[in-house]
This record gives C-alpha cells, structure tokens and sequence, in this order.
C-alpha cells in the first residue's frame, strides 16, 4: 500500500532519470518488504492458545480456571477470545487486520509490523510531499 506512495514519482522515465535519485525507491521496497514480513509473522504465528487437558479436577472446575467453553486449564492473563472461539495465553486483542488473536506468542511481530507501518507512513507522505512540492 505505502509502496505505490514511494514510487509516485515514476510518471515519466525522463522525470525518474533526471530528477529523482534511485535511493527513494528502494528505501520504500525495504520498508514494504520489511513490514509484509512483519505482518505475515504476526498473523501466521500462533497468539499462545493452551493446549487442551484430558483430564481436569473438579476443584479446578469450581474456582474458575478452567475455560467453560474451551475446555482448558487457564494460566493468569489467559482469556477467551469469543471471535475466534479460543483461549490465548497472555491475551491482548483480536486484531481484524490480522483477522486473528494477539496474545503472546505474536505480540512481538504485532507490534513491530505497527511500528513498520508507521514508519512506511512517515516515510511516504515525506516522499509525497517532496515530490508535489517541487517546482
């Protein structure tokens, strides 16, 4: 997405050759190809769901840390995510971007793909504004 912003200057051949240097786009091909892997860590990695027990105490049943819906011992800071039907360890959010949990396992990913895409942001409208703001 912020890609295409980077490369806005290439209306013309004559236009790239003369007047933008070849840095600008390649700096917005690193930062894109940096933050798709960022975001396709974040989403395919697993957010932290326990795995289920085979056999559970009653005790634990009635103090509540066993999920009611999942089945699962729950660790502190495990909840259930009810768009995606399961508990994650360390839960954050369910991110729609992603269209999965955050919880542990990629909430490390998760934050740096926002990171790279803020700085894709910065990055691209400077570009933007360079390029209009030429006489």
């Amino acid at each position: 997405m912020f890609f295409f912003l980077g490369l806005a200057g290439f209306t013309s051949s004559a236009y790239a050759a003369t007047i933008l240097p070849l840095y600008r786009p390649a700096i917005g091909i690193i930062l894109t190809m940096i933050n798709l892997g960022c975001y396709a860590t974040a989403a395919l990695a697993d957010p932290g769901i326990p795995k289920k027990n085979q056999d559970l105490d009653e005790e634990l049943r009635k103090e509540g840390k066993i999920c009611r819906t999942c089945h699962v011992l729950r660790a502190e800071r495990t909840y259930h995510c009810f768009d995606c039907d399961v508990c994650v360890e360390e839960y954050d959010h369910h991110c729609p971007w992603t269209s999965k949990c955050i919880g542990r396992g990629n909430i490390r990913s998760f934050y740096a793909f926002v990171l790279t895409s803020m700085i894709s942001l910065v990055y691209s409208m400077s570009q933007l504004v360079s390029i209009v703001a030429q006489p």
